[in-house]
């Protein structure tokens, strides 16, 4: 009876230092993931950093120094652009980027004519690469940019329209000529020529 007692003791015992030590591996399985979390949120900072500190030493491949269309389309830039989405599909995936906040950026990032050259080119590549992943995280924010891309390029192409058509409605409008004095003067007599000859008429 005695050592059935003493048994049971060393059971519990196992058992509460079984717990324990579960505790203590989830606890630290928790602290390892914020850690990860924090070190890839530094990691995130420090690109950004490095991104800002390229385009204040090279302004050229800026959208405010890639002012000509050959600049825009130059490897600089492009290059310049993919690092800047990179960074953001980095950001997606560690949770420090809301749907929200990127369908705004991707809104802002299609604004200008160079970004959105950009994106036609290597839509389709970036498609089938988010379409190879693991996960669907990527494929969602090239879904966002995607859309953003199509309702800029709607917008642009309106513009255009909107400038050969001045009245907006889509119709072509008549432009009038400019007349000179001497047009003038000659239609003048060629109306009381008219006139004279038609009380001509009248009379007889």
């Amino acid at each position: 009876m005695r050592l059935a007692n003493i048994g049971q003791a060393y059971g519990a015992i196992s058992a509460l230092l079984s717990g324990a030590a579960l505790i203590a591996v989830s606890y630290s399985l928790i602290l390892q993931q914020r850690t990860n979390m924090v070190n890839q949120w530094q990691a995130n900072r420090a690109v950004h950093m490095d991104l800002m500190k390229m385009e204040m030493e090279d302004p050229v491949i800026t959208d405010n120094g890639a002012e000509s269309e050959d600049a825009r389309n130059s490897n600089r830039y492009h290059m310049r652009l993919n690092l800047w989405y990179s960074y953001w599909l980095m950001c997606w995936e560690v949770g420090d980027l809301r749907e929200k906040y990127a369908q705004r950026m991707a809104e802002r990032f299609m604004q200008k004519a160079g970004r959105r050259d950009f994106w036609g080119l290597t839509r389709e590549g970036r498609k089938i690469s988010a379409e190879d992943e693991s996960t669907l995280s990527h494929l969602r924010l090239w879904e966002i940019f995607d859309k953003e891309y199509s309702v800029a390029s709607l917008k642009h192409e309106s513009s255009n329209e909107a400038k050969l058509t001045p009245d907006g409605d889509g119709a072509q409008t008549t432009s009038i000529l400019p007349i000179s004095q001497s047009q003038c003067i000659g239609l003048a007599a060629i109306a009381l020529f008219a006139v004279a000859l038609v009380r001509c008429f009248q009379r007889r």
